[in-house]
């Protein structure tokens, strides 16, 4: 298998890591922190950051990948205790926009084209303080997420500082690859996103997003994704001849940000058809004396579909 040693930092060993800085806290991941799922499995260590004190801040590294391409089987992530997410996401940006190893806070949507970097891998597998993560689907055998040769990714850290002090968070992700020929089934991540609301301070606010793609797919799984904020999201599908609800979570719980119900389907039991377009709604009450707007809370509405070879994606 394969050997992704011109990753720079991600194949950097937990030895090599920078020392805090200041009273900051160490919570960088070691060897001990994780494990391997088989001998051939890779490992791709995220970005060395500090986050602030009550800080909400999402960070973003840069990387090309320069192996063949190949099929990602699984992608086991593993974060400390204040970790949100850690993504594999694919980008359009060149080097010479972000050179290899560039990390940036990317926490606001104007620090980076948020158009030019799209959900490549969606994680298989979780673990956030230790505790794995509800939700987290598997990909059935024979089935894999397309990596090709040259191309740029962007591994997505988002973490949420509770406490009173900073922190030093290095996370680390886990993938395991089965090669072109031993793909039965290509698939990729669906994912429809509204970033463009504001949710006034002591008020409820919803939005509503309509998504077509004019192409039909079948459905691994479906879920949504919303913060703490959030009171209710339902995905409708809708054709010229029926609407019917994908799901519906009329109470929302602020355990789902991490944990969402996700609803996961057969073998063909879900096909969307050519001429669908998906409705998400997301509700919200701020119950703090500051607007909420994106990415302190969330509208998305994500699965996987096959056969597919590239990220499928509705910005709002």
């Amino acid at each position: 298998m394969m050997l992704l040693n011109a990753l720079l930092a991600c194949t950097a060993a937990p030895d090599d890591l920078v020392a805090p800085v200041d009273d900051s806290v160490d919570l960088r991941l070691t060897d001990a922190d994780y494990t391997l799922p088989s001998a051939d499995a890779e490992v791709w260590w995220g970005p060395d950051v500090e986050v602030r004190p009550g800080a909400d801040q999402v960070f973003c590294y840069f990387g090309t990948y320069t192996g063949p391409d190949v099929g990602v089987k699984t992608l086991t992530t593993w974060q400390n205790r204040y970790g949100h997410h850690l993504v594999l996401m694919g980008t359009t940006a060149s080097e010479l926009d972000f050179p290899d190893g560039t990390v940036i806070d990317c926490t606001k949507t104007g620090t980076l084209d948020m158009t030019s970097i799209e959900p490549m891998v969606l994680p298989t597998g979780g673990y956030v303080g230790g505790a794995a993560l509800a939700g987290v689907s598997a990909l059935p055998d024979g089935m894999a997420v397309k990596m090709d040769q040259d191309q740029r990714w962007v591994i997505q850290a988002h973490y949420i500082n509770t406490s009173t002090e900073a922190f030093h968070a290095k996370d680390v992700a886990v993938l395991e690859y089965l090669e072109p020929e031993q793909v039965e089934t290509w698939a990729a991540p669906l994912a429809m996103s509204h970033g463009s609301f504001s949710i006034p301070p002591g008020e409820t606010a919803s939005v509503t997003m309509d998504c077509a793609f004019e192409q039909e797919w079948s459905v691994l799984y479906m879920l949504g994704h919303m913060h703490e904020w959030g009171t209710a999201i339902k995905l409708e599908q809708i054709t010229p001849a029926e609407t019917t609800v994908v799901f519906d979570v009329p109470t929302w719980a602020p355990e789902f940000r991490d944990a969402p119900p996700t609803f996961h389907y057969a073998d063909g039991e879900y096909v969307i058809p050519a001429d669908a377009t998906f409705r998400t709604t997301c509700s919200w009450f701020n119950d703090t004396d500051e607007p909420i707007e994106f990415p302190h809370e969330m509208c998305v509405s994500v699965g996987m579909v096959y056969p597919q070879t590239t990220s499928v994606i509705c910005d709002y």
